[in-house]
């Protein structure tokens, strides 16, 4: 871009921004944001040109909840096809950050910042007015707590289904019923690997029974199951791999 449109402005931002930041400034990037976008791309936006290539504005919880709701115009929205279980759905955002530990993550362990539940309301009544009755949970972990749980809850009373991430440190019966009741009709977890030297080696801090208990008590409550594995992590062997191909064997008779 910038060898055939020398006068564009380009930005660059998310995560390779943030972790290989020193690769990213051998190009020729006109700013680099580092971090939370929103109020990054305000100050370019409003104060270009900067001294300063690289960008970095923090976005406390509290700004978080002031921002104006994302846009989500209809046709806008309506160019992306994503669907859950058939149904076509669009993504939201209830928090940012993960408190977890899984050493093959680089943004493991950040602050958890999250949206208030009246203000992922308004953005449900936002995804129902551009035509949508299926929600995707984008944030990290969505059944982060059954505190958290219980107060999203109390928001989805707008005749939505929805797909969200668990953990299995964090489920439990009483949450997965919830989750049901309120709307959530697949959830999608973690697992990594069928093997415990390897989830003992990433530092998931999981087990593989927990792993499998939490499909079992989504399955009761009429909930899918989607599993997310890595192969080719520290210390895979056959031997670990034969273990995982068990979990998918137990995970295909669910």
């Amino acid at each position: 871009v910038k060898e055939h449109l020398k006068d564009k402005v380009v930005i660059l931002g998310g995560p390779h921004a943030e972790f290989y930041l020193d690769g990213c400034i051998e190009h020729p990037f006109d700013y680099i944001v580092v971090g939370d976008g929103e109020l990054a791309l305000k100050k370019i936006l409003f104060e270009h040109p900067l001294e300063d290539r690289v960008i970095s504005v923090p976005v406390t919880e509290e700004e978080m909840n002031q921002f104006p709701l994302p846009y989500r115009e209809s046709s806008f929205l309506n160019q992306y096809n994503f669907y859950v279980q058939g149904e076509k759905a669009t993504t939201i955002l209830t928090a940012k950050g993960c408190p977890m530990s899984c050493a093959f993550c680089e943004h493991s362990g950040t602050k958890v910042r999250l949206y208030e539940p009246d203000h992922v309301d308004k953005q449900i009544l936002q995804a129902k007015s551009a035509g949508y009755n299926c929600i995707m949970f984008f944030d990290d972990i969505f059944a982060l707590s059954i505190k958290r749980v219980k107060s999203l809850a109390g928001v989805m009373k707008h005749n939505v289904i929805y797909r969200c991430f668990a953990h299995a440190r964090t489920i439990s019966d009483e949450m997965i019923s919830i989750l049901a009741d309120s709307g959530c009709i697949e959830v999608g977890f973690g697992a990594e690997s069928g093997s415990q030297i390897i989830l003992d080696t990433i530092g998931k801090k999981t087990t593989v029974e927990q792993n499998m208990e939490l499909v079992n008590i989504c399955n009761r409550h009429g909930i899918k199951v989607k599993a997310f594995i890595v192969l080719g992590l520290p210390g895979e062997s056959f031997e670990t791999i034969e273990n995982t191909k068990l979990f998918l064997d137990f995970l295909s008779k669910k």
